[in-house]
């Protein structure tokens, strides 16, 4: 009992899976009675699975606790990784279903599963096809977490996750342009605040590339990440950490807040937009003069 397994930073990331945990559950249970019951379950989902990146990022590099997890349970060190490939997509699909009154998941969307896939793939032929011996050495040694193979996956998928909150972006100006067409009076209040979290999400994330990028740079010079004296990567994580989770109180807050009063939109609304953009195109004075011209 008197050994020290956290340090402050540490507790930071379990601060933030408790708070992503509880909020998930509290969306849960009080979602029978709310008018959003699909962006809900959706937040909570997304919420949920953000809550387990922090817990990847304690043990592996958790500065004390992640040498317990490699001497006493080196085959948990990667068993959260796969979060990363879904928290990005889960958000872009609770922003949609959170400005667009009716969302519907089809066929298509499951390509979204495709780089989980790949990464399955990956993983096991890189990593898990070996005996479990040598999995448990390049555990300990960080041989495979620093390894070309894995750095350059971490990149793509932190890539990836950018690009989910770009998409989250560019749903947003769309809803906007909706809003001004279809409505006489917009208040910009709640975009503001979804719009300001999206953008904190995608700096973290773009954040994050810089760092796998520097990662890879490292990995493939031969970069000593163990022993050196001003460690660059850690900097970078540890700023991290805390915007984060500045970013998941701000998201429970928003969401508790603002969220709950968000003017949906209908597909007919688009179309009514869609009408006035093709109404200008063809208006009957543009088509005298082309005819004039002729």
């Amino acid at each position: 009992m008197n050994k020290v397994i956290f340090n402050f930073h540490d507790v930071v990331l379990l601060i933030t899976t408790m708070l992503c945990i509880f909020f998930a559950l509290l969306l849960v249970v009080v979602n029978s009675h709310s008018s959003h019951k699909l962006p809900n379950y959706l937040l909570a989902a997304f919420l949920f699975i953000h809550s387990l990146i922090p817990l990847n990022e304690l043990i592996l590099w958790g500065s004390v606790f992640k040498l317990y997890v490699r001497k006493d349970a080196p085959e948990f060190n990667f068993i959260f990784e796969f979060a990363y490939y879904f928290d990005g997509m889960l958000l872009y699909f609770y922003v949609k279903s959170l400005i667009f009154r009716v969302f519907n998941v089809s066929c298509k969307d499951l390509l979204h599963l495709v780089p989980f896939l790949i990464y399955v793939i990956f993983m096991i032929l890189a990593f898990y096809r070996h005996p479990s011996n040598i999995r448990t050495d390049w555990v300990r040694n960080e041989t495979f977490t620093y390894s070309e193979g894995h750095v350059v996956m971490d990149y793509c998928c932190r890539l990836l996750r950018a690009s989910y909150c770009l998409m989250c972006l560019q749903l947003i100006i769309r809803y906007k342009d909706i809003l001004r067409a279809t409505r006489s009076r917009i208040d910009e209040t709640n975009i503001r605040w979804l719009s300001l979290l999206v953008i904190g999400f995608l700096i973290v994330t773009l954040s994050e590339s810089a760092l796998s990028f520097l990662k890879i740079v490292g990995a493939f010079l031969g970069y000593e990440f163990q022993h050196s004296s001003f460690n660059i990567y850690e900097m970078i994580g540890l700023e991290g950490y805390y915007f984060n989770f500045l970013l998941v109180v701000s998201l429970i807050f928003s969401s508790m807040r603002y969220f709950i009063y968000f003017d949906q939109v209908k597909p007919k609304d688009i179309d009514h937009v869609h009408g006035k953009v093709s109404s200008k195109i063809l208006s009957p004075d543009v088509g005298i003069k082309i005819d004039t011209l002729m």
